[in-house]
């Protein structure tokens, strides 16, 4: 190889450098420059660029055609321009605050004095006479000594029971008759019967006697010393005072019973102790009224219905009729 040939080599591959040099130089000057005017814009923006690296130059058959294709090189490759960055828009400035209005100054208003007050009395109103009354004269209303009176008829219809005073009598059924012939038959036996029978009834009857006098003598004494022999009829003992007793709490636990049966309606709980009249058949037939009021209507009239339902009691023991006034305690439900 000549000396022409090394010194064309040389001088292509410095110019080569010193294209790249000033590419290299322009582009940080461009960077410098961008990154003053970002922080004077005040928001600072990264700048990327990629630098190709240089190619490498192909081995040329001569120092004159790699000196011509090295300038074409350098020629061709256009500078690299770099890409506009977007200003940054500018960020709104907040609105001011609106100033508070001032209060208004308040000013008390003028007092106007009053004159002084000497006496009180006259600021005080006098008193109103009030007017004259007089109270009715009071009207004396006349004792109710029956409280039926104070009830509906309605509801003392059912005073009396309609059942029958006493039992009717069951008649004994009439027998069939027999045939003649056994009847004659018959008739002589029973009068044989008959004539044996009559002396033993005669002892029986001079026996039972004495038994029957003492038995009458004794009861007439009873009668004596109850205070109630005059008013019965001969012949029949009168009850002693413990059977009168214990008839007339029977009674009473029976009444009692039966009213305790009354509904109210609307009305529960509560007590109510009310006075019944009984009037008693010697039978034992009963009819109940009410003779004293619990203060409320509504109560009165169930009770006055209940008690004019009532049943047959046991018949008094001397076989009268009796007339008797209970106190009935009755439990509302």
């Amino acid at each position: 190889m000549t000396g022409d040939g090394w010194g064309g080599d040389f001088a292509r591959w410095g110019l080569g450098g010193a294209a790249i040099l000033a590419l290299h130089v322009a582009a940080g000057y461009w960077i410098v420059n961008a990154a003053e005017r970002g922080d004077m814009a005040g928001v600072p923006e990264p700048v990327m660029i990629d630098l190709a690296p240089a190619p490498e130059p192909a081995a040329a058959p001569s120092e004159g055609a790699d000196a011509s294709s090295q300038g074409e090189e350098a020629a061709e490759e256009p500078e690299v321009e770099p890409e506009p960055e977007p200003e940054p828009e500018p960020e709104p400035e907040p609105e001011p605050e609106p100033e508070p209005e001032p209060e208004p100054e308040f000013t008390p208003p003028d007092f106007q004095e009053l004159p002084p007050v000497e006496d009180f009395s006259d600021l005080i109103p006098e008193p109103i006479a009030a007017p004259d009354f007089e109270a009715p004269p009071l009207t004396e209303l006349p004792p109710i000594t029956d409280f039926s009176e104070l009830l509906p008829d309605s509801a003392l219809l059912l005073s009396a029971s309609e059942r029958p005073m006493s039992r009717p009598v069951r008649r004994a059924p009439e027998p069939e008759p027999e045939p003649q012939r056994q009847q004659t038959r018959r008739e002589e036996p029973q009068q044989q019967q008959q004539q044996r029978q009559q002396p033993a009834r005669q002892q029986t009857q001079q026996s039972q006697q004495p038994q029957q006098q003492q038995s009458r003598q004794g009861a007439q004494q009873q009668q004596r010393a109850a205070g109630g022999g005059s008013g019965q009829p001969q012949g029949s003992s009168a009850p002693s005072a413990r059977q009168m007793a214990s008839w007339q709490s029977r009674v009473q636990s029976r009444v009692a019973s039966h009213m305790s049966r009354t509904r109210v309606p609307g009305v529960r709980g509560g007590t109510v102790t009310i006075q019944v009249r009984i009037s008693l058949s010697p039978g034992g037939g009963a009819s109940a009224q009410l003779v004293s009021s619990t203060g409320n209507a509504q109560v009165d009239q169930a009770v006055a219905r209940q008690a004019a339902r009532m049943p047959n009691l046991p018949a008094p023991p001397d076989g009268q009729a009796k007339t008797l006034t209970l106190p009935i305690r009755i439990s509302l439900r």
